[in-house]
């Protein structure tokens, strides 16, 4: 399917919904169901975990937050990362955090 990785992941609504995501659904989501949508979306394993990495998130990478976010060409799903501080890795160094990324 078609998408497209800006600031943040995009995937059309009904192939997200069809790799079994809730989209009323906005609470953070687990690794197994950004994997679902990766496998759904046809993208390599990892990807959007990668891809936050690259923008200088690694505290967050693993959990999502998926809201609805309108975009050129329709609506699709905003895959952002879970601010919660719970779910920040222990090991994280929040001060350390590059977030120097390039954007198109």
């Amino acid at each position: 399917g078609s998408y497209v990785i800006h600031d943040n992941g995009f995937a059309p609504i009904e192939e997200v919904a069809k790799a079994g995501v809730n989209y009323n659904d906005v609470e953070a989501t687990p690794p197994h169901v950004v994997n679902r949508i990766e496998r759904t979306l046809e993208l390599p394993k990892g990807i959007i975990a990668g891809y936050l990495a690259a923008l200088g998130h690694p505290c967050y990478v693993g959990y999502f937050d998926i809201t609805e976010a309108p975009v050129v060409g329709g609506c699709c799903f905003k895959v952002t990362m879970a601010a919660a501080a719970e779910q920040q890795p222990p090991t994280c160094d929040t001060d350390e955090v590059n977030t120097t990324a390039q954007h198109p």
